[in-house]
């Protein structure tokens, strides 16, 4: 177990995207040493202490052989969320659930403490009401790709006792995040004095700064090590 003030490797993986820099950037200026893996050359723009990137993919059969040597004490995996499609970060529905498949066999093998995956709000799809106790009911196709990753993680928690914290994260802004639904509104009204969101007048809509999302995850990781199945909704609806 590692307590509060020691240093965590920690690995970033999945659709890397904004959040991804920004989480590592934040890990960084903790003490902590962060990985970053997978095929995105644009996340990372300049050097970050305590922060290594690795171009393999979270699919290639090699992933958990090259990454095992650095014993993780956390594992990031980021679902795909609005800005890796703005962004034209190319990872199709099957590949992140391929990709996650092959994260949660690291976890596994290598006996990691704890497992994060950062769903988005996109699985409840127009429900107006928006909580972890909720059944999900996409209406997209990432919704639903989403809903089959909190499946899988679900089954590796029951299957092989795994810890394993699910995060459904809003809309998300802040530091580097160059896309996303509030930068597509801020645009719109430079242009226009009305702008019309494509959902339902009782739709709820949140927005969370992404160092917010990475405080979460930093609180997190320095709990008590707990063999549980968590969720958490960091929507700010409410």
């Amino acid at each position: 177990m590692v307590g509060i003030g020691e240093a965590l490797n920690i690995l970033i993986t999945g659709h890397l995207s904004s959040l991804s820099e920004c989480l590592a950037r934040k890990f960084s200026k903790e003490g902590h040493k962060v990985v970053l893996a997978g095929p995105a050359p644009n996340v990372l723009t300049d050097k970050i202490r305590r922060v290594t990137f690795h171009t393999i993919s979270v699919n290639d059969v090699l992933f958990k052989k090259t990454l095992s040597r650095y014993r993780f004490n956390v594992v990031i995996f980021i679902g795909t969320r609005e800005e890796c499609l703005d962004e034209s970060i190319e990872m199709a529905s099957g590949e992140m659930l391929d990709g996650l498949t092959n994260a949660l066999d690291l976890v596994k093998d290598e006996k990691i403490e704890h497992f994060f995956f950062t769903s988005y709000t996109e699985i409840y799809g127009n429900s107006p009401e928006i909580e972890e106790s909720l059944d999900v009911n996409p209406v997209s196709v990432n919704g639903f790709a989403l809903a089959s990753a909190e499946k899988i993680c679900s089954y590796y928690h029951d299957e092989y006792n795994l810890g394993v914290t699910i995060c459904r994260i809003p809309h998300v802004f802040g530091v580097n995040v160059g896309s996303g639904l509030l930068k597509k509104l801020i645009k719109q009204f430079q242009h226009q004095s009305k702008v019309f969101l494509p959902c339902d007048n009782d739709t709820k809509i949140s927005f969370l700064h992404c160092l917010d999302v990475a405080d979460f995850l930093i609180l997190a990781m320095v709990e008590q090590v707990e063999k549980t199945l968590k969720f958490f909704d960091l929507s700010s609806a409410d």
